[in-house]
C-alpha cells in the first residue's frame, strides 16, 4: 500500500573518533608495515611472510633470547630466502629490520636483506637495503633502508645467505621512514605518518 510521510530534524552523525574509509590507519588491515616476531605461532603455516624461490619453514625454539623464530632451509640457490610483498610501499622510504643468523656454519657468512623491483616493460631488478657478517653462534642484525621509486609495479623484500646455507631470522621489522604516501594516490587526508610505529 503507498503511503506517504512527513520527516524533519534528520540526523546522522558517527559514535565516537571518526575513521576515514580511505586513509591507510594501523589496525585496517592495510598497515603500512610488517612487524614479525613469531612467538605466537603454533607453526610455519601462520607466517605473515612468503618463499622466495622455493625454500623449506619451520620453527623453533632458539629464537632471541630463546623466543620463537623461522628456520629457513632448502636453500639450493643464494637468492632462496623469507620475503614480504612491500608494493604498499612504493613511492616510500622503508626501514627494514630482522635479527639472523646461520646454521651450522664454522665461519662468519654473510647474510643479506635485499629487495626486488619489478616495473612495466622492464627487466626485474634487485638491490640490496643491508649486509652483515654473521656467525652460527649468535644473531646479529641486518638495519638498513631503502627508497622505493614511485615508477613501479611491483617490490619484494627478501632475506637471503649464501647457497646451502640455511638461516633462523626473528624480529622482523619492514616499517616506512616518515609519512607514509599511499602509492595508488588515495585521497586528502589518506596519509599518515608512521615515524612513530613500533620498530
Amino acid at each position: 500500500k503507498d503511503v506517504e510521510y512527513v520527516i524533519d530534524n534528520i540526523s546522522i552523525t558517527v559514535v565516537g573518533e571518526y575513521k576515514d574509509p580511505t586513509a591507510v590507519t594501523p589496525g585496517d588491515g592495510t598497515d603500512p608495515e610488517f612487524i614479525e616476531d613469531f612467538n605466537d605461532y603454533e607453526d610455519a603455516s601462520s607466517k605473515k611472510g612468503s618463499s622466495f624461490g622455493t625454500p623449506t619453514f619451520a620453527l623453533t625454539d632458539e629464537g632471541v633470547d630463546g623466543s620463537k623464530a623461522l628456520v629457513v632451509g632448502g636453500r639450493v640457490e643464494s637468492y632462496f630466502g623469507y620475503s614480504f610483498d612491500v608494493a604498499k610501499f612504493i613511492g616510500n622510504t622503508i626501514s627494514v629490520k630482522a635479527d639472523v643468523k646461520p646454521v651450522g656454519t664454522e665461519d662468519a657468512v654473510d647474510l643479506k636483506a635485499s629487495i626486488k623491483l619489478s616495473a612495466e616493460g622492464k627487466e626485474d631488478a634487485y638491490q640490496q637495503i643491508g649486509i652483515i657478517q654473521a656467525t652460527s653462534d649468535t644473531f646479529t642484525s641486518i638495519d638498513g633502508t631503502y627508497e622505493i621509486p614511485a615508477d613501479l609495479s611491483g617490490a619484494t623484500v627478501y632475506f637471503e645467505a649464501p647457497k646451502d646455507v640455511e638461516y633462523v631470522i626473528d624480529n622482523i621489522s619492514i616499517t616506512v621512514v616518515g609519512e607514509y604516501k599511499d602509492p595508488n594516490g588515495g585521497s586528502e587526508g589518506g596519509y599518515v605518518d608512521t615515524s612513530g610505529y613500533p620498530v
